[in-house]
């Protein structure tokens, strides 16, 4: 039918000038080009308002940007070079069941172009990013071992009776989004409105001020099937999705200002302040199970971390650089790695501490270098000669082959009673009690981990963290608490 229609209007049964809002019946394109198959709304009384008689046609995938290089020289096809390379910008096209705007190339009835998709109303509390919500769960909607003080959230169900056009969808009880609530929470990321959750949505605020991208993501190939495609062409395919990747630029939520900047105080957000920081100001990227590249603006953190949570990367506001890996760390470089400290280096090993040089293996130290350990053969040195230690040693000097400028053996007499030899005539003063490493105090672990910076800056400055000869267990991380945007009122 899509070849036979024609553009006259005010025509009974034409199909007139458009553009048509149309709803998509399959996103199954057999030449990869996104084009939707979909259901325009016909005009049947000569006006431009929708009927309700409906046109199928094939719609062609319009991108802001696209490009490709020119091919009006190539003669041949062997290499890169003698190929076309294209760039610009692709979009997934939207599922089945989406509305989408529809033209028709100059009145062309063989020609239609999608450019554009039409949102349902209420249906964009996950977009760009998965808000949370305090009461999120209906009834029978129970979310097993998945706890925390605000969980993200699904999309409200418009057939409930309670989620028709006409309810408040602010006060909508909306169900938990239990794919993200699941790696959040074996990140330990799950009550960290930092890290963790977001409140990234277009139904934050309005005016938004919320700019992003979210990819629908894979099928739940687990999940229930749903009919596919026209009412007499149609298939039983799956039909919920697990949520994609999102791109998020948040200019912050306005309502609640930060008291203090993230240098100085913890975290704490009130409507008024003396500062012209917004909660949630930030930049992120993060896939579907949850690998992540955050930059917040008002936490003034930049934090990387893996999906399972089993390595970060945070750089803070007051110059930190926190690393924690539940595996190994390695690194390699093919010259010189130097380690340059202000203060002190502490190295603290589980196990045992081993340094193997192809050269010499040089300390230097202006005072003492001490050495401590309860074991009785606790030093032993193989250079020219061996020295092995099973007990102290005291002296005032020692030189290779002799003791005191006497030759080793020279003096010696046969200690009464055992094998030992001592030496006439040598004396020492006792030996001077080590001094015992010290170990560091702040040291990142699998989170919730409550030694980042941003939590409280006034407790983790350089003179509140030097090492200690035992430290102190830290205790489980507490996120202070911030308003519920979304709760119900």
């Amino acid at each position: 039918m899509s070849g036979n229609l024609t553009r006259t209007a005010g025509s009974r049964g034409s199909i007139g000038q458009g553009p048509w809002r149309a709803k998509v019946i399959k996103h199954l394109d057999p030449s990869y080009m996104g084009k939707l198959t979909v259901s325009l709304k016909k005009n049947t009384t000569g006006s431009d308002n929708p009927g309700t008689e409906e046109t199928t046609v094939t719609a062609s995938y319009l991108s802001p940007f696209y490009g490709a290089t020119g091919k009006q020289h190539l003669t041949e096809n062997k290499d890169y070079n003698s190929t076309q390379q294209s760039y610009g910008f692709w979009m997934i096209p939207p599922d089945a069941g989406s509305d989408v705007l529809v033209i028709a190339l100059e009145g062309n009835a063989k020609e239609y172009f999608w450019i554009g998709c039409v949102q349902d109303d209420f249906i964009n509390m996950q977009v760009p990013g998965v808000a949370p919500a305090t009461d999120t769960r209906w009834k029978d909607d129970e979310p097993g071992d998945i706890t925390g003080s605000r969980l993200p959230t699904g999309e409200i169900n418009t057939l409930l009776e309670d989620n028709k056009p006409n309810a408040d969808a602010t006060k909508t009880k909306r169900p938990f989004h239990p794919h993200q609530a699941a790696f959040l929470k074996e990140q330990g990321l799950l009550d960290d409105w930092i890290r963790g959750t977001t409140t990234s949505s277009a139904r934050r605020e309005a005016p938004s001020m919320v700019f992003g991208v979210s990819s629908p993501g894979p099928l739940d190939k687990t999940g229930p099937k749903g009919p596919y495609g026209s009412k007499t062409d149609n298939v039983m395919r799956h039909r919920v999705r697990l949520g994609g990747t999102s791109l998020v630029m948040d200019d912050g939520d306005a309502s609640l200002v930060r008291q203090a900047p993230a240098g100085e105080a913890a975290p704490e957000y009130k409507p008024e302040g003396t500062t012209n920081i917004p909660a949630n100001e930030m930049f992120r990227v993060r896939t579907r199970t949850g690998h992540q590249i955050l930059l917040h603006n008002s936490e003034d953190l930049i934090y990387i971390g893996n999906a399972r949570g089993t390595s970060w990367i945070e750089m803070t506001s007051n110059g930190k650089i926190d690393i924690y890996a539940q595996d190994s760390v390695s690194i390699h470089t093919d010259n010189d790695f130097n380690f340059n400290a202000g203060r002190d280096v502490n190295i603290n090993a589980g196990n045992n501490v081993n340094i193997s040089s192809g050269n010499n293996t040089n300390v230097t130290a202006p005072t003492s270098i001490n050495l401590d350990s309860p074991d009785t053969n606790a030093i032993n040195v193989d250079a020219t000669g061996n020295i092995i230690v099973g007990g102290n040693v005291n002296a005032g000097s020692l030189d290779a082959g002799s003791v005191n400028g006497t030759a080793a053996g020279s003096s010696w007499t046969d200690l009464p009673g055992s094998d030992d030899q001592i030496l006439g005539s040598f004396s020492a003063g006792s030996a001077t009690e080590p001094t015992v490493a010290s170990k560091p105090i702040r040291v990142p672990a699998h989170e919730p981990w409550p030694g980042h910076e941003n939590l409280n800056p006034t407790e983790f400055t350089p003179d509140k963290t030097e090492a200690v000869e035992e430290p102190e267990e830290s205790t489980p991380a507490a996120f202070p608490s911030i308003p519920d945007t979304f709760g119900r009122n």
